[in-house]
């Protein structure tokens, strides 16, 4: 028990200072240069039909979306790690019986790797496709 519970303190430590290294990078960046458009927010609970996108990682390895719909992806680790995308800057604390949670809305199509940051392991990607003609 008592192990455990000091996993979890670590855990939390470890995304709370990611979450402080990525606000002063956030501040740090010019607003006029933008990434791929894509807000990163939680799942909205009233989500027309049709427009969300689950997935599992690592075990789909790869979680396909169009345009405007809402990907919500949970990440699983056998250790404590933060699963992220990069590119669109969202990110999720993982770790033994913590399955993280990714959510946001597609906006540009591409392929976009969910990587563990502290381990540098690819858990899987999200390819958003143009929507069809």
């Amino acid at each position: 028990m008592r192990s455990r519970r000091a996993l979890l303190v670590l855990l939390a430590a470890v995304v709370v200072a990611l979450g402080a290294v990525s606000a002063a990078q956030r501040d740090e960046r010019d607003t006029s240069t933008t990434g791929p458009a894509v807000t990163t927010t939680t799942a909205p609970a009233s989500a027309p039909p049709g427009t969300q996108v689950r997935g599992e990682l690592p075990a789909d390895r790869v979680v396909r979306a169009r345009p405007g719909d809402f990907v919500v992806l949970r990440v699983r680790s056998d250790a404590p790690d933060v699963a992220r995308i990069p590119e669109l800057g969202v990110q999720a604390a993982v770790g033994p019986g913590i399955a993280g949670e990714l959510g946001f809305q597609a906006l540009e199509p591409g392929r976009y790797p969910v990587v563990l940051q502290l381990s540098g392991r690819r858990v899987g990607s999200v390819e958003v496709r143009p929507a069809a003609s």
